[in-house]
């Protein structure tokens, strides 16, 4: 009985050394992996809350909603993240970025997140992001996707069909040509058939020419409209010509977004209300308030002196530690 004993107790503390060092060596990658359970008995996604997060530890500094706000120069401006979310007409989420701008270091570090990477839901279910983002609020993303980066989104963006108007008015005077003609069957015409050798009337086909500036009145609407319904049901016959409705959407993004740290950043790094205005028909949190705090900061994505880092997103630690190294 003593040597059973003995035995017990020699594995036990053998046991104990070995799995309690493993444990204290990878702590930080498994918090990252593992849902946590609040009071009521869910699970919820290892994410770091915001407002417990800084990015300095510098005892002159101050903190407004937990993100470093210095009131120094350039490089004491500490760093901000965030979440850029693009959603097709469907409601599916098309692209999802990760960026942060690091005044310390002077680089953008941006990832473009594998819509198939997985989070804990509530129930402690793994979903795959493109549908975490579709299904939950952006806010319950924003903090997800800590367990991604490393680094919760102190802002976010979401843009959907639903907000290009209001972006657009917002920026003033867009312009951008349609690369490729449009042309498809007048819905008025839709089940009417015609005999042969019957000439068709002179509206039978509607068509928006190559060069045609999408954000004039009534073409987006109509792109997404009349013509989205006509591509969807063409089934690849001639009835229908021109590019992929998303296809289209996924150009006026990146305009959009390119004027925003492109040619309109000095106009509205001068004028929050109005970049405020403009995102207001988005789900965002950058509002004239934020942009009080951080605009600064913000604005400096695209800055001359600012290096853009792209990470790609691999698999969860490889990237994970491809991100620390571009931020250490």
């Amino acid at each position: 009985m003593a040597a059973s004993f003995r035995n017990f107790l020699i594995t036990f503390l053998l046991a104990s050394l070995l799995f309690g060092g493993l444990a204290y060596a990878y702590y930080d990658d498994l918090e990252g992996m593992l849902p946590d359970t609040n009071s009521e008995g869910t699970s919820e996604p290892i994410v770091s809350d915001t407002s417990d997060f800084s990015v300095s530890t510098d005892s002159d500094s101050t903190n407004s909603g937990g993100i470093f706000l210095p009131s120094g120069p350039d490089e004491d401006l500490g760093a901000i993240n965030g979440l850029v979310v693009k959603k097709g007409r469907d409601g599916k989420v098309l692209s999802a970025k990760f960026l942060r701008i690091n005044s310390a270091t002077k680089k953008v570090v941006t990832c473009d997140l594998s819509l198939s990477a997985v989070l804990y839901n509530r129930v402690g279910s793994l979903v795959p992001l493109g549908d975490y983002l579709r299904i939950y609020s952006i806010e319950q993303a924003a903090q997800a996707v800590c367990s991604l980066t490393g680094f919760p989104a102190d802002f976010y963006l979401v843009i959907t069909p639903n907000s290009v108007e209001s972006l657009a008015s917002g920026l003033g005077s867009v312009s951008l040509p349609l690369r490729q003609a449009i042309r498809y069957v007048n819905p008025i015409y839709n089940g009417r058939v015609f005999s042969d050798g019957e000439l068709l009337p002179l509206d039978y086909y509607i068509e928006i020419p190559s060069g045609t500036n999408l954000f004039s009145e009534g073409t987006l609407s109509q792109i997404f409209g009349d013509y989205a319904k006509a591509y969807a049901s063409a089934g690849g016959t001639d009835s229908v010509q021109g590019p992929s409705p998303d296809d289209v959407l996924q150009e006026v993004y990146t305009y959009l977004l390119g004027l925003l740290s492109g040619d309109r950043k000095a106009e509205l790094r001068a004028d929050h209300e109005k970049l405020a205005s403009a995102l207001s028909g988005s789900e965002t949190n950058i509002d004239t308030t934020f942009l009080a705090e951080h605009g600064e900061l913000l604005f400096h994505y695209g800055d001359e002196g600012y290096v853009e880092v792209v990470v790609p997103y691999t698999t969860r630690d490889k990237t994970l530690h491809s991100i620390k190294q571009e931020t250490a």
